[in-house]
């Protein structure tokens, strides 16, 4: 739950983004204090209403369009530079390379050997640590486990 004056303060909720829009939201919200602490289950979806269609499912996760607008979304967040503490600039640095890596790989699978490219070289330039540790390591395994480390010891 959102308090209504929290929810205008950040300008709404943005419907025009296809995925992610919840991300976004709670990222404005959360600059600068908690927005949301859940431990263990936060919720639980039911509905006796089958037409109830969500857009994870119509846009599943990790497909190129969930990853080009994930893209989108953490380079805007990063584009809020001076509103973000470090310790979440550097988790929105890492979600955005992540993304960048990911459409990368897809685009490669589907044949867009060019785009695939640019993605993989964004996502370097993105967060060069995270293409130190792909040459290192042979692929991106165990990476977010030692930012979220690091962020937590900050």
């Amino acid at each position: 739950m959102v308090s209504k004056r929290a929810l205008e303060s950040v300008g709404g909720f943005d419907q025009s983004k296809p995925v992610g829009e919840d991300t976004y939201l709670f990222c404005q919200l959360g600059i600068g204090g908690v927005a949301c602490a859940v431990s263990g289950i936060g919720c639980v979806r039911t509905s006796d209403d089958e037409s109830n269609i969500r857009l994870t499912v119509d846009i599943p996760f990790g497909s190129q369009k969930n990853l080009a607008v994930a893209c989108k979304i953490w380079r805007e967040v990063l584009d809020w530079e001076k509103r973000l503490p470090p310790y979440f600039r550097r988790i929105v640095i890492y979600n955005l390379a992540g993304s960048h890596l990911g459409l990368g790989k897809v685009m490669w699978r589907s044949g867009h050997r060019m785009r695939a490219i640019w993605h993989l070289l964004l996502a370097a330039k993105s967060d060069p640590r995270l293409a130190a540790w792909l040459v290192r390591n042979g692929s991106s395994k165990g990476y977010e486990e030692t930012v979220r480390t690091k962020m937590s010891s900050i």
